[in-house]
């Protein structure tokens, strides 16, 4: 047993057993609209444990601390609630029931009620799903709440393979947290007073766009929004420790610098086209090395696959080519530099964007990309979304930042109108601008257009809403 009553670290690290509330400089911190879903799992009565899950920067530690504080202002006992940070160094060397039981003893509480524990950085853990199980087991009157960086494998008692849908499983009660979106950046900003006028309605397109670009190069690290600002964090040195922080050993990853080479490949070519082969002949990789680093890539939440569908929007038995999205948009400036908003790149930040806003919400499942080809012409449409039933498509999606397509929807939107033809969408499809507003029938299709700035504000809003 780890005598952490003789240490200081379990004291330190829950300030609220001597002076009854967090740190200040985690309450000076606005919140995230997700803690209100974490208090409601919380407090749902469901005895299974929550699960907090998403990239790093993301917020999790910030959201655990201010968590802590809600159940405070509840009435708890502070005694009765109990931070671990489980990547502390004096933690390597113990399991979990250990080291828990040295800070329930730590805290001095009487058990009443029990306790809530809280903790974070499980996936440093071995087998963190089966010791957070056991834990719940042993102690069915506590409320555990955990963070992880990695999706969960244990589902229902089974091990199975991790992906970013399964860190909503059966098991846990289970949340994923994501980069900060638009809607929350332009809200810690403090910028939208500036774009939108007393009824929400846009006045300042130009000014929104800007903010989009900012956003898309540095907003998707939490510290740099809700914290000391962009100047005073190292967005390379964050991007580059979270490929390192999601325990690839898990994976069974142990030549780091070749996983490294790959995310970079696939950073500067976010959401191209991708298949397994080229990506194992590109690499001199073998093709199961490269699955086993694309999965741990997605369950470390650093990427998303969007698989692809033909034309007839039907899905594929064996999925082999596939784009690739950043979960963190700002990870691309991070690696590569920031680019101007007249930059071409921004074309593809923008519909990186578009995925990044649904990295919390099981809707991203049921997003694809279609490719085809009519004798030697290539086809594609950029977004599509399907349900979760059958295979006429919702919706498509595409992006528009030169502005052409408003004017020239024949034209620049052939292949999204002949997917169209083929297909029957459900609802009006859409295309995302740079600037420009409207509406158009191609053929028998309506097609609305809206900038992409603008859409990505809008599905945010009700977010950023509930704190208003």
């Amino acid at each position: 047993m780890i005598e952490f009553d003789q240490n200081q670290s379990a004291i330190a690290n829950n300030p609220w057993w001597r002076y009854g509330a967090i740190d200040d400089r985690f309450r000076r911190l606005s919140p995230r609209p997700f803690i209100s879903d974490l208090e409601a799992l919380l407090h749902s009565g469901n005895n299974a444990p929550v699960l907090v899950a998403g990239p790093p920067s993301s917020g999790k530690t910030v959201l655990l601390q201010q968590l802590v504080q809600k159940i405070l202002s509840k009435g708890a006992s502070p005694k009765l609630v109990i931070k671990i940070s489980l990547d502390l160094p004096c933690h390597a060397s113990a399991n979990l029931s250990e080291i828990t039981a040295g800070y329930v003893s730590a805290s001095g509480g009487d058990g009443a009620g029990g306790y809530f524990i809280i903790l974070d950085g499980v996936h440093v853990l071995d087998n963190w799903e089966e010791q957070i199980s056991a834990l719940c087991d042993a102690n069915p009157q506590w409320r555990i709440v955990c963070a992880s960086s990695v999706a969960p494998k244990f589902i229902n008692g089974k091990n199975q393979n991790r992906d970013i849908e399964k860190a909503s499983g059966n098991y846990f009660s289970s949340l994923i947290l994501p980069p900060v979106t638009f809607a929350e950046f332009i809200q810690f900003q403090n910028l939208k007073s500036k774009i939108f006028d007393a009824y929400g309605k846009l006045h300042d397109t130009e000014a929104l766009n800007l903010a989009f670009i900012d956003y898309l190069q540095w907003g998707g690290f939490s510290d740099g929004v809700m914290g000391s600002g962009t100047a005073r964090i190292d967005m390379a040195e964050i991007t580059a420790n979270s490929i390192f922080r999601g325990a690839p050993g898990v994976y069974g990853v142990s030549d780091m610098g070749e996983l490294s080479r790959l995310y970079a490949h696939l950073v500067q070519g976010f959401t191209n086209s991708f298949s397994i082969e080229t990506l194992a002949k590109e690499f001199a990789i073998a093709k199961n090395t490269i699955r086993k680093y694309l999965d741990y890539l997605e369950a470390a939440f650093l990427i998303r696959r969007i698989w692809r569908i033909d034309g007839k929007a039907n899905k594929f038995s064996r999925q082999t080519r596939f784009k690739v999205y950043l979960i963190n948009p700002s990870h691309r400036a991070a690696l590569f530099g920031k680019v101007a908003i007249s930059d071409p790149i921004c074309a593809r930040l923008a519909e990186n964007a578009v995925i990044s806003q649904f990295v919390h919400s099981k809707s991203l499942s049921r997003i694809f990309y279609a490719e085809w080809k009519t004798g030697n012409a290539s086809h594609h449409v950029s977004l599509v979304e399907m349900p979760e039933n059958g295979n006429r498509p919702v919706k498509c999606i595409e992006i528009d930042w030169s502005d052409r397509a408003l004017a020239l929807p024949q034209k620049i939107l052939a292949d999204m109108a002949a997917f169209m033809d083929q297909t029957n969408p459900e609802t009006a499809s859409k295309v995302l601008t740079r600037t420009i507003p409207g509406k158009r029938f191609v053929g028998d299709h309506e097609i609305g257009f809206l900038p992409v700035a603008v859409w990505c504000w809008a599905v945010g809003k009700p977010l950023t809403d509930r704190i208003g």
